[in-house]
């Protein structure tokens, strides 16, 4: 079998981990396609350096129509930056997520840098419950299947 969105989300954490400038290790970035969310988050945000990624299962849209013949898919990614500031203040977890937000914007995946971009960076947000912060955006891009 082949797989439409694996090289995608595999070249996705390997950015988030090189883009998180040290920040972040690989351990670090959980993706929903082989960890068990809720107790990895829970035991990094709660615990040791108190910022985690997570990244959702990729979704698959049509890019361009409805037509049975159009075969452009946008693949998308969500992510989340989740961090406790009680445990680990020295960490700005909204500059962080502007930074890897701002370096996946506009990047290549599969392709050499002089065609133009085919990755996106969609809709980030920033949320404060005390001290814990959740910062979400999507990461998308489109190819043929």
């Amino acid at each position: 079998m082949k797989g439409i969105s694996t090289a995608f989300c595999d070249w996705l954490k390997a950015r988030l981990v090189e883009y998180s400038n040290g920040v972040l290790s690989a351990e670090l970035v959980y993706d929903e396609r082989h960890t068990n969310l809720g107790t990895a988050i829970k035991k990094a945000v709660n615990g040791g350096l108190g910022c985690c990624v997570v990244m959702s299962t990729p979704s698959l849209r049509q890019a361009d129509g409805s037509s049975p013949d159009d075969t452009r898919y946008t693949v998308s990614v969500e992510v989340a930056i989740m961090h406790n500031a009680a445990l680990s203040a020295d960490i700005d977890s909204v500059l962080l997520s502007e930074h890897i937000f701002r370096e996946l914007a506009a990047t290549h995946f599969e392709l050499r840098t002089e065609f133009p971009p085919n990755v996106r960076a969609e809709s980030l947000t920033h949320t404060l419950n005390t001290t814990k912060w959740l910062h979400q955006f999507t990461i998308n891009y489109i190819t043929r299947i």
